[in-house]
């Protein structure tokens, strides 16, 4: 009999059944593969263990060497740290034969202790993002006891991990944006806290310049992705003064039942910002840096944007710094901010 198969983010269809490692324990290297391959000609494609099931790993490496490539492979790890948990995870790689596992997990989550531990600078979930990153793993989660800290998590994932989510929506990656920047902007990818993020810059010296380059960002798949909370933007340069202005629009549905019971605020933060000549006279905020205006939008509401500087002079060139300051999440450069209480 063939198992019905569920389609799992855009690309897997799994078996609703799947075959535990736990299960092979102690079987010995003939039976493992027999009951592995028994299950593969039935349907089953899911194959999950962990290191905590005694020589599981290296019998179902072993009895999926031949299937590898057809089954979904998933795995977990029990340490907390980032260190212990990069080892183990590149243990099992080597146990299991394979360079990727397409899910891999911080296994048996049960207190709050183990859920501040993961989180912490030096913590496993470093370990599943990095894992991420490099192409060693497709997907990341959890196997929690608490439903306390389950909860905790699903909001931590939310926030981090969201990149899933931005591939399914075909957002593309960090690096893709960076490849494709027009010549003359400069880049960083950048950490803050367990977020990770992107600064995009570039300096102008007129208005022409500045349009020009904003159209290149737009007429490229990957780069029109730092636009996307812009509705609209234009510059005006008139009798020494200079004027931006535009407006940010709605991303998300605010009627979504996930982002309104996710334990957020904010499902969107993206951060553009502005260094320019003379007087800023618009906003009129105290204590301006650097000359330095920035916009933000949070994706669930739409709102207006106007900078306004003034000089004694015509402003030309006018040397616009613009920077994109951008944290990963749900779009490429969202961070997803906890609802504050």
């Amino acid at each position: 009999m063939l198992f019905h198969r569920r389609k799992y983010k855009k690309n897997d269809l799994l078996s609703i059944i799947g075959l535990g490692g736990i299960s092979i324990k102690g079987l010995g290297l003939k039976n493992s593969s027999n009951l592995i391959s028994y299950a593969y000609d039935n349907g089953v494609n899911y194959f999950d263990v962990a290191p905590g099931y005694g020589d599981a790993q290296e019998l179902m490496g072993e009895g999926l060497r031949s299937y590898r490539k057809n089954v979904f492979l998933a795995c977990k790890t029990k340490y907390r740290n980032q260190l212990d948990s990069t080892n183990d995870l590149n243990n099992s790689l080597k146990l299991l034969k394979t360079d990727y596992f397409d899910l891999y997990q911080l296994h048996g989550m049960k207190t709050y202790n183990d859920y501040q531990n993961v989180v912490s600078k030096d913590g496993a979930l470093k370990t599943l993002i990095e894992a991420k990153e490099k192409g060693k793993v497709r997907y990341i989660g959890f196997s929690c006891h608490s439903i306390e800290v389950a909860k905790l998590l699903i909001n931590e994932e939310l926030q981090l991990y969201a990149l899933d989510i931005g591939e399914e929506s075909s957002i593309g990656s960090l690096n893709d944006i960076i490849t494709d920047l027009p010549d003359g902007f400069g880049s960083s990818i950048f950490q803050e806290d367990a977020y990770l993020g992107i600064l995009v810059r570039n300096d102008f010296d007129n208005i022409g310049e500045l349009k020009d380059q904003f159209e290149l960002l737009k007429s490229n798949e990957n780069t029109a992705l730092l636009l996307l909370p812009i509705e609209e933007i234009d510059f005006q340069n008139n009798d020494g003064e200079f004027r931006i202005y535009g407006s940010f629009g709605e991303l998300f549905d605010t009627e979504n039942e996930i982002i309104n019971q996710s334990g957020y605020e904010n499902v969107f933060d993206g951060k553009l910002g502005f260094k320019v000549p003379g007087e800023i006279t618009k906003p009129n905020i105290n204590n301006i840096v650097e000359n330095t205006i920035i916009f933000e939008a949070d994706g669930v509401s739409s709102k207006t944007f106007e900078l306004v500087s003034s000089n004694d002079r015509p402003l030309n060139p006018i040397n616009i710094a613009i920077a994109f300051v951008v944290l990963t999440a749900v779009y490429f450069f969202v961070r997803q901010s906890r609802k504050t209480k």
